[in-house]
């Protein structure tokens, strides 16, 4: 049989939150999926963690060495039957109905890919501190949704669902390998240069942990490292037809958020001349002071709320 959906995994020493993400998968009200977990050369427990699930639908497979996500990612595509397929770290989960209401919502909208709303929480707490379309401005609905509405936005860490036959078509669409940062925004972005059929709601499903010490929390190496790679995919532009004024807005976003992280790290050092300095030499910094100040402010917010459960976000909205 086949089934409706495949959910790709990779998995590499997560012995701590694995457990989670695949009890996420088979609390699901849609059973009819198959999950590819690929273990990549772990040296903890996270084999024993997936073997020790007696299930079926759950199928392991072992790489010797670690080759990355990008990587496992491929070779679980490769794997794959499903109708659908869709991505789960390792170290994130959904919540029980996520799997059901995308592909209500793909079948509604007749989509290629189909993507919900992301709760953002910090490794260690109970509650989210946001919401992915809170944090890059995107309204709160449900329907069919226009390219260019999404590509305005930084869309990687995007979580979609995305029918299997759609990616098979010539060419092929997979994770870049040879990436080790971005490698989602860059596959997200030769996904929407085929100009697919898009749907989306702002009803967050996937919770998106971000741990201590992972490149994601570390702001100034990941912001540089996502900057260098969004430079080589524009020397590259070839691959990512008419999407090359893309590319330049996310150069112009990060080259944005650097300036600020660098006025933010003067900050943290008490070093006001610092701050000046940057200021004198760098005038642009003003325009990302007018644009980022707000939005800290917005976070910080979020961030000691007791209440984010309560919001119209949370419930749902």
């Amino acid at each position: 049989m086949i089934p409706r959906v495949s959910i790709v995994m990779a998995a590499y020493n997560v012995e701590r939150y694995v457990d989670k993400a695949i009890q996420s998968v088979m609390d699901q009200t849609l059973k009819d999926f198959e999950l590819i977990v690929v273990n990549d050369g772990s040296t903890d427990g996270t084999r024993e963690r997936v073997l020790s699930y007696k299930e079926s639908r759950i199928i392991l497979i072992d790489e010797p060495v670690n080759r990355g996500p990008s990587y496992c990612r491929n070779v679980a595509l490769s794997r794959a039957r499903g109708d659908y397929v869709t991505i789960l770290d390792a170290d994130d989960w959904w919540s029980s109905e996520r799997l059901e209401r995308l592909l209500i919502m793909a079948s509604r909208y007749g989509a290629d890919v189909a993507f919900d709303n992301l709760w953002l929480i910090d490794d260690g707490q109970e509650a989210p501190w946001s919401t992915y379309f809170d944090e890059v401005r995107m309204p709160f609905w449900e329907g069919q949704l226009r390219l260019e509405s999404l590509a305005a936005r930084d869309f990687g860490a995007l979580k979609p669902l995305l029918r299997r036959d759609w990616l098979l078509t010539p060419p092929v669409i997979r994770f870049r390998e040879t990436l080790s940062v971005g490698e989602d925004y860059e596959f997200m972005l030769r996904c929407l240069a085929r100009r697919p059929v898009l749907a989306a709601t702002s009803s967050a499903g996937y919770f998106y942990r971000r741990r201590k010490g992972s490149l994601v929390s570390d702001t100034a190496n990941s912001l540089a490292k996502l900057h260098a790679a969004a430079e080589d995919m524009l020397r590259s532009g070839e691959s990512y037809p008419e999407m090359e004024w893309v590319i330049r807005r996310r150069i112009r976003l990060l080259d944005q958020a650097l300036q600020w992280e660098s006025l933010r790290e003067a900050y943290l050092t008490h070093s006001g001349w610092g701050i000046l300095f940057l200021i004198v030499r760098r005038p642009r910094l003003i325009g990302s002071l007018v644009l980022e100040v707000p939005r800290w402010l917005r976070r910080v917010g979020r961030r000691h709320s007791t209440s984010m459960k309560d919001t119209p976000s949370f419930s749902g909205r």
